[in-house]
């Protein structure tokens, strides 16, 4: 009920023309979901047997899926939000693309955030706790269908689009809430953790800002060598680093490792 009542509503309130500007977005957006729910799927039994065996590797174990998950999803989401207007108009036209494209920015930041929350929802089910996100889901379905209602009557696409992704993220937030009882992290942590996420989204709003080509293209190189320099600085160890570049042209490997240094 929850994955197509906005759908439901735009087509009830406004007309089907809008539902298909709308619907199209949505399923760009919903790609997105592959790589979160292919990681999850792989963390949920070793999230289990972590609480089962060896509890004290259950915190490096989430935060290491929850940064492969966030630097591979963050340069594409942000890619989208700074192209929205183009990929629109190449895909459905320009007339189309004009109603789309605000729509699609703003579901690909509410995507960003719902790829975020596979993982500690993951961590909860492997805590033998499914429980908790159904009642999450039970308990702000009224308060979403109510906000929807209001929000597409006053405000159209753009208002549906902006309370999916305000509902997910105040969803996923309580979810790394309740993920966050499962393993040592100080309030301080946490903090840090909520600051780099709301940096992450206002860096992908800044792209909707970029006014023209060449400036989205700087804009975009310079975030993904951004997103490539923190993977190998955070994400790597030493041993897998040596295995990249071992993966490499010999004659690459020697600039490399003056890079590295």
């Amino acid at each position: 009920m929850m994955l197509y009542l906005d759908r439901f509503l735009i087509g009830g309130l406004l007309s089907l023309g809008a539902l298909a500007a709308y619907s199209i977005p949505m399923e760009i957006v919903s790609k997105s979901f592959i790589l979160p729910a292919a990681v999850s799927g792989v963390m949920f039994p070793a999230f289990a047997r972590s609480f089962a065996a060896a509890p004290a590797s259950l915190g490096a174990l989430f935060v290491r899926s929850l940064k492969l998950v966030a630097l591979c999803l963050f340069p594409a989401c942000a890619a989208v939000v700074t192209f929205a207007p183009h990929i629109m108009s190449l895909w459905v036209g320009s007339q189309f693309a004009a109603q789309s494209s605000a729509v699609l920015q703003i579901l690909t930041v509410g995507a960003f955030v719902t790829g975020l929350a596979w993982i500690p929802l993951a961590l909860l089910h492997g805590a033998h706790r499914p429980d908790l996100p159904a009642k999450i889901h039970l308990l702000d379905f009224p308060i979403y269908a109510l906000m929807l209602w209001v929000f597409i009557r006053k405000f159209g696409l753009a208002g549906a689009a902006v309370t999916w992704s305000a509902r997910l993220l105040a969803e996923n937030l309580i979810l790394f809430a309740m993920a966050s009882r499962y393993l040592r992290v100080s309030r301080r942590e946490m903090g840090y953790a909520f600051a780099l996420l709301m940096a992450a989204i206002a860096t992908m709003t800044a792209g909707a800002l970029v006014p023209d080509v060449r400036t989205k293209v700087i804009f975009l190189c310079a975030l993904t060598a951004a997103c490539v320099f923190c993977v190998w600085r955070f994400l790597l160890d030493e041993t897998q680093r040596a295995r990249v570049v071992g993966q490499l042209p010999f004659v690459v490997r020697p600039a490399l490792a003056k890079v590295v240094d």
